[in-house]
């Protein structure tokens, strides 16, 4: 027999793939199933093979395979999978609740999706749970699944479950595998609302309501037709029965009856009704309602789309096609269609009968019976004209036929879909040649191209017929017109363009579907590559070690623009290292100024440090890919420190000290210095230490052994005396790795001494105590300036005789005896000498004797210090009794002092017999004198003022106290013993007359206002009655209104009658008016209780209420806000009212928002309300970039109302409006730096929209792209909408016309506009500029350079001064320098136009000599910039006029003295830089030529020296200049 092969048709989804083999492997058994990894759980494989022999049909067979794991290996595996419950369209994380193996061994595994969810999709979400990191994912692991991240979304179909097929696996070391089902359990949602459809019925008749005439439809799939019930709720114009019954009305009835012809609907009244009704599915309700018309029998053509056929070929004709309706109560087999005329180049025919036919019914059609047949011939348009009928009642029609070739029915050919390359902010036409679907047999205009998804960062755009100079203007909506719809022929004639309108992207697509009528190529995908404008690298990081060398890794500067990896073929270097070399590692010191990206790939770059104590290093580098430079990258270079210096110590000085104390050890004394080692590594080791040790400040009777540098700059570590001479310390200082060698640290200390400062009598008063100060005993030492400097005692080596010296414990109140105690003590007040022997006479004196002493000083011994005890040392006023005196105004009264104590004491304590006192005057009396009789003295005896002689006149001024100042003497030898004052009190007299002050007392007060009277008001004045007894008494009161008092404390107001000045100069006296708009009185009396009261009248004048309220600054609201407070700047009031009593009543509300007051609408509100911004306005519509609203003012209780206060509200843009100062004739780009919505756009992710609302005055805003490629055009058109993104890419222009002559100094000009974005609502904003004139002398700032837009290096630039005549903001001179310079350039040139003439003729003659000056001249045809550049501008602002070409000189004949002349510009630099060895950069984008392309002038004939009309401006070579 034959041998039999079997081939693996599919390969096994667990098991490895397999190959061929034989029936003779299966017999010998050499064929097994080997799965993945060890299973624990059980494998159900189906595999699908080919079984083929020589000379014989394959078959197909099948090997189902089962693989039954063990029950060790089943039990050894703990699963859990439950059924996920997701709601319908929701979405739900998989837990490891629902789904989690676990055994032993296993750390990880990775779950593969064998057979996704049906119904749903898997995501699995990145950590932060924010956006998806895998959509539809086919795998995700048991870490994902562990942190939540695995998630099923259900797509809202109406299923009931779902699920998914998996087989987890483990790493092959771990060898797990476990297949499983993960079930989803949905849970329905009866969330789709019905649908309903109409009825038409004869006048008078009766009609079957069936599905067709009415049907609401409900999609969730629980829901049958017997669900969805109606009730009706009235009928106007008729019934409805049932219609097996017409007797039987019915009143509720199912989609179910509708479907199955069981409802009747009979007519009666008007034509026209409404039938209400109620529909429900068991869950949702709807009314609805059922529109019934009546009218005459009729029937009309309902469809009648045509119908397309193959040529010689046959289509069936169903009701798409064809149908009609009509209000009678007929079946469609009695709507019958009668053939009046045609087809012509076909027949109708039904199914079973091959004969065509004339005649047939609606349910022909239903059933897809009738065919036409089309009979060939060269003609591609058929059709018949037929009737159909029912009853009586007919209607005509015609039905067209459209019969297209066969080759209609074969799939389009894709002949060209390239891939456009096209400059960031530019168009580029997509034609034939880039895309083209065809057909041999099917013309262009047939073959329409449908956008399902259009491109993402641009937009298409046809270009009008005959718009050749591509200067549209739109002066209605200049918004792109979309294009969803185009045809290949518009392609053939290249006026599709796309426009690229986003900054930094690279790529961009459209998707297309492409059809001729029939055939159908769907989602064909056209994509572009954009040219970005800016090219970036990334910047760098190396690691080098201090002194090292380090190669530059291949991936060190990774090129960012994806359009320009690998382009990149050269990095130049501006920025050199400063601690290092750049090199090539076969030319190591040599520092390099550029590098090739081969050389950083083949690793033959390093970086060389220099071995200098830096601990980072950098270079700054650009790439260049052709002439495209890229922005700066830096790399930064990080250095680690080796420690190769060794320390050394830089200060040692030694340092001074006292003996005995602590000095801190500054790095002026001692310091270290290492290179390369911080001062907290530096490490000062002690040895030999001498008289004293080393500590630390925080605890210095420690000592230490080592410290650090940093310690010693901290001024952390001191050097402690114990005294003795030839102190100091051994010292070594370690880094680590390197140790210094001993040196000695000198420490000196100075001898220490005691001396007196101060030392002074005590003064202590007989029997008392005093305290010692530093006036009285002071001793320091020779350290007493220092912080630590040392204690002076006192040793009391003989007390007191008369008294005892204690010091004060702590706390105070147990003293003890002072036998020693220290300087500080007295400092503190804490030492007190008491007097405690008998005292007799007036003085005496105690000493003592103490020793001074203080560590490491010589004591000094026996010192005294003498106690003055006397009683002029103070005390004695004590026994002083000082009675105070009282007298009347003007009063005499008798001076005495109670003296008896102080006379016993003297009498007892100081031994002295008969003591007589003097009183002496110490400072004059303020208000009075003393006597002795008539006589005025100034001191008196003891015996005087016993014997009553001494009084004390008051001079009757109107004062209430003096006082009497005296010193108390001892007679005879006037000994002071103290002083003394005693006070004098005066009882005031009402001797005089009060006096009104105001004569014509008067206030004015606003209508229904409260005024306080004050004193200003009404004063009485009386300088011997105080203005709590001048009354006032209210004899009369105001007609109008009251006199109130106001409690200042409660605000309580009562009526009254009677008040005083106090009352007054408090302001408590208020008059309340009420009442009409006229002045009032009130007749009033004051009196001072004395003499005669007065009597006068106090008018009132009342002033109308004066209320201004104007609107203010407009309320602004920032754009993405709803809510803004409303203040007194948006609310401007003036009122001679209290502003408090200001009331507002919106009086027209906002239509796009609501007021609200303390978070609650409101239609009223106060000017307190206003003030503490409690007021808001919020707005509710979104859609609106300004709102309106109108409040009326008012004060309670008069004035007349301000009404229709017009209040406005604008949404302020969420943007920067910066500068911008155009000049007059030019066109100015709008860049970021004059509108950047950037902040809104980053919110809102989305692209923000302009709308100018008002063009400007002085110029046109106008959009202007140049396409890309060889062939370029300007395409400038009027705009009043353009987008962020389009400013952001620099298309957007301000072009302003010539100003008057008579506007010298410039003119302003503005344009507002609306800023819109997606979510937030749209904002109004203005930008504000002048336009300076022609003759300016400066040129338009130039935009500042951000990290969002680097500097302009190379590439695409502005259309200015380039092509389409377009005239640029330039500087401007003045005529009188042009003319200057015109002259001297006239000069130079007629002098080489002579000079080539002349050496022209020299050499050859006629034509000849022309074509060998252009020889030297001659180039290649230029290649124009995808872009002109920004800088070549013309210095004139009016464009050049060029002659008609036809002026051009014939060959041979010499040019005229007019022409310009041309000239070969030589290189600057030398011929070797020119020529240089520089490795050819050949991947100049887009299509391999250089960006920036040269052109020579040679390449112009002479016939352009006339200015012929020209396309192009001369370009530039690099290193060529203007001449």
């Amino acid at each position: 027999s034959r041998a039999k092969v079997f081939m693996l048709a599919k390969s096994p989804i667990f098991a490895r793939s397999g190959d061929g083999f034989t029936q003779q492997d299966l017999e010998a058994g050499r064929l097994r199933y080997r799965l993945h990894r060890k299973a624990y759980s059980h494998v159900r494989e189906r595999l699908t093979s080919t079984v083929g022999a020589q000379d014989c049909d394959t078959r197909v067979g099948h090997v189902s395979l089962l693989h039954v794991p063990s029950a060790t290996n089943r039990t050894r595996c703990a699963a859990t999978l439950d059924a996920l419950q997701v709601a319908e369209g929701g979405r739900q994380a998989v837990l490891r609740s629902h789904l989690h193996l676990e055994t032993a061994g296993i750390t990880e595994l990775v779950y593969n999706v064998t057979h996704g969810p049906h119904h749903g999709r898997l995501d699995v979400m990145d950590v932060g749970l924010v956006t998806v990191l895998r959509r539809a994912t086919t795998y995700f692991s048991s870490r994902e699944l562990l942190t939540e991240r695995v998630f099923y979304v259900h797509d809202d179909s109406e299923t009931r479950r779902d699920a998914f097929h998996f087989v987890a696996l483990s790493s092959e070391e771990e060898d797990f595998q476990y297949v499983g089902v993960f079930h989803v359990d949905v849970l329905l949602k009866n969330d789709n609302t019905p649908v309903r459809a109409v009825f038409h019925i004869v006048s008078g008749g009766e009609k079957l309501l069936t599905g067709r005439d009415l049907r609401y439809s409900d999609a969730d799939i629980d829901t049958q037709p017997s669900d969805i019930v109606y009730t009706r709720r009235g009928i106007p114009n008729g019934g409805i029965y049932k219609a097996s019954d017409p007797t039987v009305p019915l009143f509720e009835f199912s989609q179910d009856d509708l479907d199955h012809n069981r409802v009747l609907f009979r007519h009666e009244g008007e034509e026209y009704g409404k039938v209400g009704l109620w529909i429900t599915d068991g869950q949702f309700y709807a009314n609805g309602i059922l529109e019934v018309k009546a009218s005459p029998p009729f029937v009309q053509v309902a469809n009648n789309t045509g119908l397309v056929v193959q040529h010689g070929g046959a289509a069936m004709l169903t009701i798409a096609n064809l149908s009609a309706d009509t209000n009678l109560n007929i079946w469609d087999d009695k709507l019958v269609y009668e053939v009046l005329e045609g087809p012509h180049y076909g027949h109708l025919q039904l199914e079973h009968e091959p004969e065509a036919l004339r005649q047939f019914t609606q349910l022909d059609l239903e059933n897809a019976l009738l065919t036409y047949h089309h009979e060939g011939g060269a003609f591609y348009n058929d059709e018949f004209h037929f009737r159909v009928g029912a009853s009586d009642t007919t209607a005509d029609g015609k039905f067209g036929i459209r019969v297209f070739p066969s080759s209609y029915w074969e799939p389009l050919i894709v002949a060209t879909n390239r891939t456009l390359h096209v400059e960031e902010s530019t168009s580029v036409a997509v034609t034939a040649a880039s895309l083209k679907v065809m057909h041999p047999q099917i013309p262009a205009t047939d073959i329409t191209y449908i956008i399902t998804e259009p491109p993402v960062f641009g937009y298409l755009e046809i270009e009008p017929v005959g718009d050749i100079h591509s200067d549209q203007t739109d002066t209605d909506d200049s918004r792109p017109n979309i294009v969803n719809v185009f045809e290949q022929a518009l392609l053939n004639e290249g006026r599709l363009y796309y426009i690229q309108s986003t900054a930094n992207k690279t790529h961009d697509q459209f998707v297309v579907d492409v059809t001729n009528g029939i055939s159908w190529l769907r989602n064909l995908i056209v994509r572009f590559i954009i040219v970005p404008e800016w090219m970036y690298i990334s910047n760098g990081e190396l690691q080098v070690i201090e002194g090292g060398t380090i190669t530059l890794p291949a991936n060190l500067l990774p090129v960012l623009t994806e359009y320009y990896r690998g382009r990149v073929t050269e990095f130049r270097v501006l920025k050199l290292p400063k601690s290092g070399v750049l090199q090539l590692s076969r030319e190591p010191g040599q520092q390099l100024q550029k590098f090739t990206t081969t050389q950083l790939k083949s690793g033959l770059l390093q970086y060389q440090h220099d071995g200098s104590e830096t601990l980072e290093d950098q270079f700054v580098v650009i790439g260049l890919a052709g002439e495209k430079k890229s922005a700066p990258a830096t790399v930064k270079i990080i250095v680690s420190p080796v420690n190769d210096e060794p320390p050394y110590i830089m200060n040692n000085t030694g340092m001074r000290m006292w003996e005995g104390a602590l000095k801190i050890i500054t790095n002026l004394h001692l310091a270290a210095v290492d290179k390369d080692t911080p001062p907290e590594n530096l490490t000062f080791a002690v040895a030999s230490v001498r008289s004293g040790y080393l500590a630390t400040v925080s605890k210095p009777s420690i000592s230490i052994q080592k410290f650090t540098q940093e310690q010693i700059d901290r001024k952390l570590i001191a050097f402690v005396h114990k005294g003795g001479k030839g102190a100091g310390f051994n010292i070594t200082v370690s880094d680590g790795e390197k140790t210094t060698s001993p040196l000695p640290f000198m420490v000196t200390a100075c001898k220490v001494s005691l001396q007196m400062v101060s030392s002074s009598l005590l003064h202590v008063f007989p029997l008392r105590r005093q305290y010692l100060s530093n006036t009285q005993i002071l001793y320091r030492a020779s350290d007493y300036n220092l912080p630590t400097a040392r204690s002076v005692t006192y040793t009391v080596t003989s007390p007191p005789a008369l008294g005892r010296l204690w010091l004060e414990s702590s706390p105070p109140g147990n003293p003890q005896e002072a036998v020693n105690f220290t300087q500080r003590d007295v400092n503190n007040s804490l030492v007190y000498y008491e007097h405690t022997h008998p005292f007799f006479g007036l003085s005496t004196n105690d000493s003592l004797v103490f020793d001074v002493r203080a560590d490491f000083a010589e004591p000094l011994l026996d010192q005294s210090m003498i106690i003055d005890i006397s009683i002029v040392s103070g005390g004695l006023d004590q026994f002083l009794v000082m009675t105070p005196l009282e007298v009347d105004e003007g009063g005499i009264i008798k001076i005495y002092l109670n003296t008896t104590r102080v006379l016993e004491f003297l009498e007892t304590q100081a031994d002295v017999e008969s003591p007589s006192l003097l009183m002496v005057l110490t400072s004059p009396l303020q208000h009075g004198e003393l006597h002795v009789g008539d006589n005025n003295i100034t001191s008196f005896t003891q015996a005087q003022m016993d014997a009553g002689e001494v009084e004390y006149h008051h001079d009757h001024s109107d004062t209430l106290q003096d006082d009497l100042q005296l010193s108390l003497l001892l007679e005879p030898g006037d000994i002071m013993l103290c002083n003394a004052s005693l006070p004098i009190y005066i009882t005031p007299i009402n001797d005089q007359p009060f006096r009104l002050v105001t004569q014509a007392p008067h206030i004015s007060v606003v209508q229904g206002q409260t005024k306080p009277i004050t004193k200003s008001d009404l004063l009485t004045e009386d300088p011997d009655t105080q203005p709590e007894e001048i009354t006032y008494f209210v004899i009369t009161g105001p007609s109008q209104g009251r006199l109130t008092y106001r409690n200042s404390s409660t605000n309580e107001s009562i009526m009254i009658v009677k008040f005083t000045q106090a009352d007054i100069n408090a302001g408590n006296v208020v008059y309340e008016h009420s009442g009409r708009l006229q002045p009032t009185t009130f007749y009033f009396r004051v009196w001072d209780g004395h003499f005669n009261p007065e009597y006068t009248v106090f008018n009132i004048h009342v002033l109308p209420v004066m209320l201004n309220v104007t609107a203010g600054a407009p309320i602004k609201l920032q754009q993405g806000s709803s809510v803004a407070v409303i203040t007194q700047e948006h609310l401007i009031s003036v009122t001679n009212v209290p502003i408090e009593e200001v009331h507002y009543n919106v009086s027209y509300l906002p239509r796009h928002g609501s007021i609200y007051v303390n978070n609650a609408a409101a239609t009223e509100f106060t000017q307190v309300d206003l003030d503490n911004r409690r007021v808001i306005y919020m707005q509710t519509d979104m859609t609106t970039a300004s709102d309106t609203f109108e409040v009326s003012a008012w004060v309670p209780g008069g004035g007349i109302p301000v009404m229709g206060i017009e209040v406005n509200v604008s949404v302020e843009p969420f943007m920067k409006i910066g500068n911008f100062s155009p000049i007059a004739g030019t066109k100015t780009r709008i860049t970021l730096d004059v509108l950047d919505a950037t902040p809104l756009a980053k919110l809102t992710n989305s692209n923000p929209n302009y709308q100018v609302l008002r063009r400007p005055r002085h110029g046109k805003i106008k959009k202007i792209i140049r396409s890309t490629g060889e062939k370029r055009t300007v395409r400038e058109r009027d705009v009043i909408h353009f987008s962020h993104e389009e400013i952001k890419s620099g298309v957007i222009y301000y072009v302003v016309r010539r100003l008057p002559d008579q506007e010298t100094d410039g003119a302003d000009d503005s344009f507002p506009f609306l800023l819109a974005a997606s979510i937030f609502q749209p904002a109004l904003g203005e930008l504000k500029f002048r336009v300076r004139p022609e003759h300016a002398n400066d040129i338009s700032p130039i935009p500042t350079v951000s990290a969002a837009h680097p500097p302009r290096n190379a590439g695409p630039r502005s259309p200015e001064g380039h092509e389409g005549g377009l005239t640029v903001a330039s500087p401007n001179m003045s005529n009188d320098y042009v003319m200057i310079v015109s002259m001297v350039l006239g000069v130079v040139i007629l002098a080489i136009l002579v000079i080539v003439v002349v050496k022209c003729r020299s050499v050859h003659m006629g034509r000849e000599e022309t074509r060998t000056c252009k020889s030297d001249l001659s180039g290649m045809p230029p290649v124009p910039l995808p872009r002109p550049p920004d800088d070549l501008q013309a210095t004139s602002p009016h464009p050049k006029r060029f002659a008609p070409p036809n002026t051009s000189p014939t060959p041979g004949t010499t040019p005229t003295p007019t022409a310009m002349l041309q000239c070969k510009v030589i290189p600057l630099e030398p011929v070797e830089s020119v020529a240089s060895s520089e490795p050819d950069l050949n991947s100049r984008y887009p299509y391999g030529v250089p960006d920036e392309p040269t052109e020579d002038w040679s390449s112009y004939d002479t016939s352009e020296l006339a200015y012929p009309p020209r396309t192009t401006n001369p370009m530039l070579r690099r290193n060529q200049y203007w001449v």
